[in-house]
């Protein structure tokens, strides 16, 4: 069940013995979904600097702008909107603006989904280590120790057939 249908029932509940609890409940989930409505956030992509996250596409343009500037030497940029929604930075020429080529900057917008689970407090896992869970350390899964029982039991199978029944229990003893 989730989270919105907990409270949905509850609200639905507590309000119970109103005259229209119905209409009371609908408003107060119209504007608890209003609240939870994660706004669009705007990439910042330079070839020669990380990734950037920004509220506005302006703020954006920005962060590629200034990096623009320490590999501008003289030259001068501009922002073209393609692929329907991302922008990509190009150079010009200084005389009359046409395009010399991309500086490798690019904006492009993003959402977020509400179901989207939310990572911000939990610790981030360490170089070398897991995301995923794992089984504990010395222990191997039932299929994977018949099967070491199998191989064993060939082994000894073969370790007989060489030396003998009778030699095969003291290397038994000794590995």
């Amino acid at each position: 069940m989730s989270a919105r249908r907990v409270i949905e029932h509850a609200l639905r509940v507590y309000y119970a013995d109103s005259r229209n609890p119905q209409s009371l409940v609908d408003g107060l989930l119209a504007s608890y979904d209003a609240e939870r409505v994660i706004p669009p956030l705007w990439v910042a992509d330079y070839d020669s600097a990380p990734l950037t996250l920004h509220l506005t596409r302006e703020a954006a343009r920005a962060a590629c702008d200034d990096v623009a500037k320490v590999d501008a030497h003289g030259k001068c940029w501009d922002w073209r909107t393609e692929d329907g929604d991302t922008d990509r930075q190009f150079w010009t020429h200084e005389d009359d603006d046409r395009s010399t080529g991309y500086t490798g900057g690019a904006v492009w917008q993003i959402t977020v989904e509400g179901g989207e689970k939310d990572t911000r407090g939990e610790p981030s896992p360490q170089e070398g280590e897991s995301t995923h869970p794992a089984p504990r350390p010395g222990v191997l899964p039932v299929d994977s120790f018949a099967r070491a029982r199998k191989r064993s039991a060939v082994a000894a199978f073969f370790r007989c057939a060489r030396y003998g029944h009778g030699e095969a229990p003291s290397m038994r003893d000794s590995a």
